[in-house]
């Protein structure tokens, strides 16, 4: 097995969103000179904070919920 694999042995869900060790890593190396990739890496730049209000049920985890059952 090479440092890059990883093997299960049983059936199981991954969550891979951030499996590569780079998010570039796949992207040409002139990716700057292109408006589509320009434009993807923007859309990772940080926005400004929401002023919103949360309801409460958002806040609560299933614990919460589980334990207030009783």
């Amino acid at each position: 097995m090479s440092d890059n694999e990883e093997h299960v042995g049983e059936p199981t869900y991954l969550h891979t969103k951030h499996i590569k060790s780079s998010d570039k890593q796949a992207w040409p190396d002139n990716w700057e000179k292109m408006d589509h990739f320009r434009a993807i890496d923007d859309r990772k730049s940080e926005g400004p904070p929401l002023d919103v209000s949360v309801p409460d049920f958002c806040l609560k985890s299933v614990e919460d919920y589980l334990s207030d059952s009783g």
